[in-house]
């Protein structure tokens, strides 16, 4: 982490989004545009953030000559909301990172980086936001994410409207399916036979944390005959089942989640599989794709 820094960003002062840019618009005096066709009144903005930046360029690109990279990237470091933190500190989100080696509720914001000129670590005192292996894997992961997202189709996201809203109002609740909820590593699609297909099958996989059903070395593959339960009552199964019933409870749940969708378009269907961390493999891996709490929440009112 750097502290000292100024950041920098391109505004339209007559179409300001910020309560920053309103602010320089007010005192530089611009007025509000009137029609789309008028053009931008632009200007830099200029801030410090006090919680500091967050460099998160590559080591190697940090670490080469100025003469062949003379650029690193930045992003400031923000306190997250009580309420969004759960979902921070299990790497879910593309728009914050953790950094717990500054605190529990430190994260740097990946929406706003920007480059800046190796010099300005001149005199700087680095404070490190991550150390362990994991600390620095979780956070490479989640840059990797940010700027090499899969884009879904458009069908997919208007099929799910109604999965979205229940997964994301209920993720950080105390309930049982609030709890059912945080116990999935991922969720990750997988298209049948491909996305680029004029007719697509999709299949969810919940994959669960390691923790859920240690006694389980086999999920079943498919969709076992399964009796029709609600969402409540099969969430309370996955609290009160172990072993086998347990098994069956998670498969009646995640089919429960996904019968809220409604495929439209060149999405024929949408299925659910459930699996485990140490079960999905690295060939699984590379034919899905994850859906992300980002995916899931800024699509939910579209």
């Amino acid at each position: 982490m750097l502290k000292n820094v100024s950041a920098v960003r391109l505004v339209d002062l007559s179409r300001p989004l910020t309560p920053a840019a309103e602010a320089l618009r007010e005192a530089e005096g611009v007025p509000l545009a009137t029609a789309d066709v008028q053009p931008p009144e632009l200007a830099i903005l200029d801030s410090m953030e006090p919680g500091g930046y967050a460099v998160v360029s590559q080591t190697c690109d940090v670490v080469r000559h100025v003469s062949v990279q003379p650029f690193i990237q930045l992003c400031p470091v923000r306190s997250i909301p009580a309420d969004q933190l759960r979902q921070i500190q299990k790497y879910e989100s593309t728009q914050f990172v953790w950094l717990p080696q500054l605190g529990e509720d430190q994260a740097a914001d990946l929406t706003r980086t920007f480059t800046v000129e190796k010099s300005v670590l001149v005199g700087q005192e680095p404070i490190h936001g991550v150390e362990t292996d994991e600390e620095i894997r979780n956070f490479a992961a989640v840059v990797a994410r940010r700027f090499g997202r899969f884009a879904f189709p458009d069908d997919l996201h208007d099929s799910m409207v109604r999965f979205r809203s229940k997964i994301v109002s209920k993720h950080g609740k105390g309930s049982d399916e609030g709890s059912a909820l945080r116990q999935i590593h991922q969720i990750r699609a997988e298209a049948l036979p491909n996305w680029g297909a004029e007719s697509i099958e999709v299949v969810l996989h919940f994959i669960l944390e390691p923790t859920v059903l240690p006694e389980v070395e086999t999920w079943p593959k498919g969709s076992p005959n399964l009796p029709s339960v609600s969402i409540v009552e099969a969430a309370r199964n996955v609290a009160t089942s172990s072993g086998t019933d347990g098994v069956k409870a998670w498969m009646a749940l995640a089919h429960a989640w996904v019968s809220l969708c409604e495929p439209t378009g060149v999405i024929k269907s949408i299925s659910a599989q459930v699996t485990t961390t140490e079960l999905f493999s690295m060939e699984d891996i590379r034919r899905t794709e994850q859906l992300d709490m980002d995916y899931l929440s800024v699509s939910a009112g579209s």
